[in-house]
């Protein structure tokens, strides 16, 4: 094989990579933006969900008092960072029988298919709670 043969040869085998790279690294920038909105929420598999943002007092308040009870096995999910969970969120409230036009309230906990809403209402669940906790031992 001359050596303009071999040159050109190699310079299609290149481009057919190169194609192949571009391709691989396309699909994989599309899977990373469409399938999180695609996950089952942790919520609907059994999970105590809260959601809440680092800019709500309210929010930091629960979490507070999660902390301070020894509370675990919950999921934080913050509607600030991931558009998928404010979109979770809007769904539940909807679930719940919620009037959302005038946008969500935080902090939320989705706690068995029930919505609670606000400081003191999560608080009252978490203390409801532990009081059939204690009843049931």
């Amino acid at each position: 094989m001359t050596k303009v043969k071999k040159i050109k040869t190699n310079l299609k085998i290149n481009k057919k990579w190169w194609i192949i790279a571009i391709v691989i690294i396309t699909i994989t920038l599309l899977a990373q933006l469409i399938l999180p909105g695609l996950r089952i929420p942790a919520g609907d598999v059994g999970g105590i969900v809260l959601y809440h943002s680092p800019e709500c007092p309210l929010c930091q308040d629960v979490k507070t008092y999660i902390s301070e009870q020894g509370i675990s096995g919950i999921i934080y999910k913050d509607i600030s960072v991931r558009r998928a969970d404010a979109n979770e969120l809007y769904n539940k409230m909807i679930q719940c029988g919620e009037d959302v036009s005038g946008g969500l309230a935080i902090p939320v906990l989705w706690d068995n298919g029930q919505c609670f809403i606000g400081r003191d209402e999560v608080i009252n669940h978490f203390e409801n709670m532990a009081a059939r906790d204690i009843l049931n031992q």
